[in-house]
């Protein structure tokens, strides 16, 4: 969806999106999550490839 909330145009190849969090812990060092992918998506066929 982040193509959607910037007007960005959406690519015509094969992609994926993957995103990673980093947080504060409670020592005030840094922990960090993922990164989290998501399946490739053919823009052609307009779906993912886990069907």
């Amino acid at each position: 969806m982040a193509f959607f909330d910037h007007m960005c145009r959406i690519p015509k190849t094969l992609w994926r999106t993957c995103t990673r969090f980093v947080v504060p812990t409670e020592r005030s060092s840094r922990g960090s999550f993922g990164p989290y992918c998501s399946a490739p998506f053919d823009p052609k066929i307009g779906t993912d490839h886990r069907r």
